[in-house]
């Protein structure tokens, strides 16, 4: 093959792909670009002197946080061989070669 050949493939295959790149969707991720930024430049317009407020926010309870978190943590610990929901989960409850579990 000589030279020009090689060079009008490359150039061929380059057009190719960036043609094809282009029919690539959107992800998520672009869709929702800057929506954090936004909501937070409208909420300080909305409330410009929201910083001199020394209240805590209102949310939830330490203490009941920390038990809610408590009973997450001991979610994970279990019987050997018990299977949770989200180690089941996506599967159907159909084992190796179609056999029901």
């Amino acid at each position: 093959m000589n030279t020009s050949r090689i060079v009008l493939s490359i150039v061929v295959l380059t057009i190719a792909a960036l043609v094809c790149g282009a029919c690539a969707t959107r992800s998520k991720v672009a869709d929702n670009w800057g929506t954090a930024y936004y909501a937070q430049k409208q909420g300080q317009i909305v409330n410009p002197d929201a910083s001199k407020n020394l209240q805590p926010v209102q949310g939830l309870h330490g203490q009941a946080a920390e038990a809610a978190l408590g009973q997450y943590v001991k979610s994970f610990t279990g019987k050997a061989g018990q299977t949770t929901g989200s180690q089941r989960m996506g599967t159907l409850g159909i084992g190796i070669y179609g056999q029901q579990q």
